[in-house]
């Protein structure tokens, strides 16, 4: 059974080792290592390039929708005296005719876009489309409106205060660097129709306001069965905890089920691990006492013996194929054929291994100990393979698992490393 599994399971992937006079080291860890190496290598190189070669006393400004900036630079006076300085490079300004031209561009924005969600300017009852900047950053902007009942500074639209149409003006100061000019024009507000849905929300509010003010000495309040003409009807907001509730039973119940499914293999994992990790020992231990002279059941006797001195207390037992052999003892001692029992015994640890163990004891209890013997020899010799197997996966799977916090000590060590530079960079 070992053998077939060691032919079934794919070789696992070796890794490569450098020799480093008496240390052995993983090639991918020293790929990593020297890359990082090499970058800071090439790092140095540039900023020595950059900062000592190809100085010529000047520095490139921030352009005009960038920020100030603050460079250190190191000054030397005649005597060879060397002092850091930090030195603020304002950002370039626009010319008289590039702020005249970004003003008109801030201008034409503006037509194109204050109305909003409004048909046009003749028609306002929504909120103003209104920016603090213009022409991609470049040109500030500040509102004001001659009737400020009617519009906000920020471009909201009063409809509680609009008794009818008003025609208000909009002014901009329009500012660029250090030149600023005023834009202005006008707008209408109308009052709204009660068929839009702000002109219906604004007389319904209207409508609700009336009527509470006129119920005020009354016990109750009296809802409002017409809006501006509108027939309406009122209904309590439904409530839904319980069918929330109800929802909520079943996603529970459904992520209980879930879970005890998982729980459940996970177990039924656990114990096939257990099993297999059980199994060499066992048949080693097995295979000793055939060759011995001793018969099966016998062996199982020591080893029921040996595994009960060793856990007194079989709660939580991690090893139930041990525990599975104190059972068939226990049953060939309550009168249980051997044949049976074995048999028993490979259907309750349910794991092909032991199948096949099974099967040999009871094949045993016809033919002798003689074939038996040699078929254990042979079955420990294979175990003994499969454990090579399994001990070098799981080192590879452990040494595996160690490239994951190697990958992100080296990206921690990229972000200390190049974020400096593209902060140089970009200042």
């Amino acid at each position: 059974m070992f053998g077939k599994e060691k032919k079934e399971r794919k070789k696992p992937k070796e890794k490569k080792y450098l020799h480093i006079g008496k240390l052995r080291v993983q090639r991918d860890t020293v790929l990593i290592l020297s890359l990082v190496e090499l970058l800071g290598i090439g790092l140095a190189i540039s900023d020595y390039r950059s900062g000592e070669l190809h100085f010529n006393g000047e520095l490139a400004r921030p352009a005009y929708d960038e920020r100030d900036m603050e460079t250190e630079l190191v000054v030397a006076d005649s005597r060879d005296e060397k002092n850091n300085v930090r030195v603020h490079v304002s950002r370039q300004a626009f010319t008289g005719e590039e702020a005249l031209a970004r003003m008109e561009e801030a201008k034409k924005e503006i037509d194109s876009s204050i109305a909003g969600d409004n048909p046009s300017l003749e028609s306002i009852t929504k909120p103003l489309a209104v920016a603090g900047e213009y022409s991609e950053g470049a040109v500030e902007a500040s509102w004001s409106f001659s009737e400020p009942s009617l519009i906000g500074q920020d471009g909201s639209v009063h409809l509680e205060n609009v008794t009818e149409d008003t025609v208000c003006y909009a002014s901009a100061t329009l500012s660029c660097g250090t030149y600023e000019t005023v834009y202005s024009f006008p707008v209408r507000v109308v009052v709204p129709n009660v068929k839009s849905e702000e002109g219906f929300s604004y007389y319904l509010k209207k409508a609700l306001y009336d009527a509470d003010e006129a119920t005020k000495e009354a016990a109750v309040l009296v809802l409002p069965t017409t809006v501006n003409g509108t027939k309406v009807t009122w209904k309590r907001k439904r409530n839904y905890r319980g069918q929330e509730l109800a929802l909520m039973g079943i996603i529970a119940g459904v992520a209980v089920v879930l879970g005890q499914g998982e729980e459940a293999r996970r177990a039924r994992a656990r114990r096939s691990e257990a099993l297999e990790a059980d199994y060499p020992q066992l048949v080693s231990t097995l295979s000793l006492y055939v060759s011995a002279g001793i018969s099966v059941k016998g062996a199982f006797e020591r080893i029921a013996a040996q595994y009960k001195s060793r856990m007194p207390d079989k709660r939580g037992s991690p090893h139930p194929g041990y525990d599975a052999i104190v059972i068939a003892l226990r049953e060939m001692e309550d009168g249980l054929s051997e044949t049976q029992a074995y048999r028993k015994f490979g259907q309750r640890c349910d794991h092909r291994y032991y199948s096949k163990l099974a099967m040999m004891l009871s094949q045993n209890v016809k033919k002798g100990n003689r074939q038996l013997k040699e078929q254990l020899e042979k079955e420990e010799a294979e175990c003994f393979e499969a454990r090579k197997v399994r001990a070098r996966i799981l080192g590879e799977e452990a040494s595996t698992k160690l490239l994951i916090p190697m990958g992100m000590m080296l990206g921690v060590v990229l972000i200390v490393t190049i974020a400096p530079a593209l902060m140089n960079m970009s200042l």
